[in-house]
């Protein structure tokens, strides 16, 4: 189901990272991880999580094609 709400618990096994990882990236506002706030609950659309993973994976292939042409210098 699309628009399942799924718990800070549940919304990081689906990612593969630990909860506290989620609190992380929502209080430093690392990446953009939509989340819903329902009273002093905060759920999650999976829906969004799987955008949230498809843009993880552009990125990663965006960064990996800069590298290739010489777009990075260490």
């Amino acid at each position: 189901m699309k628009n399942q709400l799924l718990s800070i618990n549940e919304a990081a096994e689906y990612l593969g990272v630990k909860p506290n990882t989620i609190a992380v990236w929502l209080s430093t506002k690392r990446y953009p991880l939509k989340s819903v706030k329902l009273g002093r609950l905060r759920k999650f659309r999976q829906e969004d999580l799987d955008e949230f993973i498809a843009q993880a994976m552009e990125d990663t292939k965006n960064d990996c094609n800069l590298h290739k042409k010489g777009g990075y210098h260490v």
